[in-house]
């Protein structure tokens, strides 16, 4: 001031300034503006300095802080059923912890929600994580758009380190909302159809399905604006058949924009012995609902027990030794006694092999030439065997077995231990 040895100026920070790395004055740039500096002889006072190099303890920050976005957390997805819902908020810049509760937003779609703020930091943070749970979030149906954004009675207001108070969510930020739903789909008997086939074979089957069969089943969602309508996803329960677990469908889409969702079960062995079957439906929509099981309507009957050759024994009509039970033959043509443990079709010559030891064996030279099923047992049946070799054996067991890749009933590429040999003389 005057009649002193130093000037002291004041500068007036003004809005949106901003000196992140300190005050600094350059060089010379003290100017009179019109007015004089002199001393009390009268002398004009010299006015270059050097520069002033930035002051790190004299910041300036003027910016209001301001919500840079507010993005989906948990769940990701937009179509959801979840409760609780998360969001995370991103400010412009550090904030205060304490300057940011729960009392600062609030949820449009949604009533009687609570709302908990969890910063990521300790002092000042950036990010927060807003979670709104409760309320009416578990009984909205027909995705509600549910959106978190600042309270606007009081407002919701945050301060960053300088004291800027913000109050609001930047222009242009990003806000994402949340679709809720939590009305499960319904699927429809109507929209199922069930097929079954004979092994790898097209032919549809109406009767008995057995081992190697497969059920195809197809569920076609509507597109009407029913409950299945927003189906994404569909499981299909073979357990009736046999399957140890749900198959996921396929998804498909025709040419005409049908969407249509497919699963296949090829049958295996396993322990069903004719019972009733029918595919169950499982669909679960966009936002996560799953639908209550829906059988079709259509019931197969199921037998995958696997049959197997309970006994191969000698037949007393061919048995000519000392007693009928000695197994001791010379006859040239013999009878054996096959019994399954379930009634079999498909029974034929060529499901079994003769084995002569002898050197040099000619499988081609004795077979069973004549299957008879018995009329009072449905699984026992009578096999003839012939053949050139059996004129000339000498005290040689002849034996019979199941061939491989015999077609009894679906027990193709099964291997038998079960045989019974004749000692021919």
């Amino acid at each position: 001031g005057t009649s002193t040895n130093s000037l002291t100026f004041t500068y007036t920070v003004g809005t949106g300034l901003t000196d992140l790395n300190g005050i600094s004055v350059a060089a010379d740039s003290l100017k009179p503006n019109g007015g004089s500096i002199v001393d009390v002889a009268g002398n004009t006072a010299v006015l270059s300095h050097s520069a002033l190099t930035d002051n790190s303890s004299l910041l300036v920050d003027t910016t209001l802080p301001e919500i840079a976005s507010i993005v989906r957390a948990a769940p990701l997805a937009q179509e959801t059923n979840a409760d609780p819902l998360v969001f995370t908020v991103t400010f412009s810049e550090p904030v205060a912890v304490s300057s940011v509760t729960s009392s600062d937003f609030a949820v449009t779609g949604a009533t009687g929600t609570t709302i908990g703020v969890s910063p990521v930091g300790t002092d000042t943070a950036t990010v927060f994580t807003v979670t709104v749970s409760g309320g009416d979030l578990p009984n909205l149906n027909g995705y509600q758009s549910v959106s978190l954004g600042l309270a606007t009675s009081p407002a919701g207001q945050f301060s960053d380190v300088a004291g800027n108070i913000g109050t609001a969510i930047a222009t242009g930020a990003t806000v994402e909302t949340y679709l809720v739903d939590n009305l499960r789909p319904a699927v429809s008997e109507d929209a199922i159809t069930v097929v079954a086939t004979r092994g790898n074979g097209n032919t549809p089957i109406l009767s008995t399905l057995r081992i190697g069969d497969k059920v195809t089943a197809t569920y076609t969602p509507t597109v009407d604006g029913s409950q299945d309508s927003d189906v994404t996803s569909v499981t299909f329960n073979f357990g009736q058949f046999g399957a140890s677990s749900p198959v996921t469908g396929v998804r498909q889409e025709a040419g005409d924009g049908t969407v249509s969702y497919r699963a296949v079960y090829q049958i295996t062995a396993d322990g069903i012995n004719g019972s009733s079957a029918s595919v169950r439906v499982q669909a679960t929509d966009s936002a996560g609902n799953v639908s209550l099981l829906s059988s079709d309507d259509r019931v197969f009957f199921v037998d995958n027990q696997v049959p197997t050759i309970s006994s191969i024994l000698t037949s007393s009509a061919t048995d000519t030794g000392s007693s009928s039970s000695d197994r001791l033959t010379n006859a040239t043509t013999l009878r054996y006694l096959v019994t399954f443990s379930d009634p079999v079709t498909g029974v034929g010559g060529d499901d079994f092999v003769v084995n002569v030891n002898v050197p040099d064996f000619d499988s081609t030279s004795v077979r069973v030439t004549g299957v008879e099923r018995s009329t009072t047992n449905p699984n026992l049946y009578t096999l003839t065997v012939t053949g050139s070799v059996l004129n000339n054996l000498d005290n040689k067991a002849v034996s019979i077995g199941l061939a491989p890749g015999a077609t009894i009933y679906y027990l193709a590429g099964r291997s038998e231990e079960h045989t019974s040999e004749l000692q021919s003389r």
